[in-house]
């Protein structure tokens, strides 16, 4: 298998590395637990079932728990303060850079950024590719 750099991470792959770092493994916490799948997240509250997608790279609300967990930093490039204007206005392609425990990711999605940073600070810098099933 050849591996896959984590800079190249996106979508349902990203989220499919996320889930593995996160410790959730095939089973009745994921269903259709492979990559270029939707992940379906299966849990119960007051007796009530629900099935939500496993998202964490476009769904802040399961993002932001590994976010404040990992003490993930999240700072911008390519904008600056534009005293003429009094905004700040974008000077290069707006990136985002997040930083967890030294090793960082960057895109130009905050989420997608920082579920990176949290994959390759499991996983390192490549992941191997898995197959499809």
């Amino acid at each position: 298998m050849t591996p896959m750099r984590v800079s190249d991470l996106s979508g349902d792959l990203l989220d499919y590395w996320v889930a593995r770092a996160e410790g959730i493994e095939h089973g009745p916490d994921l269903r259709a637990m492979r990559p270029g799948s939707v992940l379906v997240r299966v849990w119960s509250k007051e007796g009530f079932t629900f099935y939500t997608a496993y998202t964490p790279s476009t769904d802040i609300a399961q993002a932001w728990p590994i976010i404040e967990r990992e003490q993930i930093s999240i700072c911008y490039s390519g904008i600056e303060w534009n005293e003429a204007v009094g905004k700040l206005v974008k000077i290069a392609p707006c990136q985002c850079v997040a930083m967890c425990k030294a090793v960082m990711g960057v895109s130009t999605v905050v989420l997608e950024a920082c579920m990176r940073a949290y994959v390759a600070s499991k996983f390192g810098e490549t992941v191997p590719e898995e197959m499809v099933v």
